[in-house]
């Protein structure tokens, strides 16, 4: 097996991935959050956003693969009113390789991505609840901006 040394990205494909990537939704939508979730009203919105992105560029959604086999995705883009902040709409690693150090390696990529295009910080919004994302955010930098409707952090973090 491959190391997270040697971690290869692509862009998302509608076509192809699109059943992956709705799984990687499905499993997440839920954690940190006591409330039903709709997955429906959730998953169509989800791929029409990743859709106008990567009609901006098309790594701004991209697959984490090692071996060949899709081990996590990064969804970030510089945010079009504010072109010198990103936002990472979603990160997701396998479970299995959770802790590994892949998902640092998949932020420094997005980190290269949005900086390579003059952005200077990353924000994202987190369920307060997922006390697992909250912990690596920290770790990595990001502080606490605000508190957000429905139970989500805002966090930021300077590139």
């Amino acid at each position: 097996m491959a190391s997270i040394q040697d971690l290869e990205f692509r862009p998302y494909e509608a076509g192809s991935d699109r059943e992956l990537v709705e799984g990687f939704l499905l499993e997440t939508l839920s954690i940190g959050s006591d409330e039903e979730v709709d997955s429906k009203e959730t998953i169509g919105p989800y791929f029409e956003a990743v859709g106008r992105a990567q009609g901006r560029d098309p790594r701004f959604c991209s697959l984490a693969l090692m071996d060949g086999h899709v081990v996590g995705l990064l969804d970030e883009f510089p945010m079009p009113v504010r072109p010198e902040s990103a936002f990472m709409r979603f990160l997701y690693v396998v479970p299995e390789l959770r802790g590994s150090g892949v998902a640092e390696r998949i932020v420094e990529y997005g980190d290269r991505l949005v900086g390579d295009l003059g952005c200077r910080e990353v924000l994202l919004d987190v369920r307060e609840g997922n006390g697992r994302a909250v912990g690596f955010y920290r770790r990595l930098g990001w502080e606490v901006l605000e508190q957000r409707e429905g139970g989500f952090q805002r966090m930021r973090r300077k590139l």
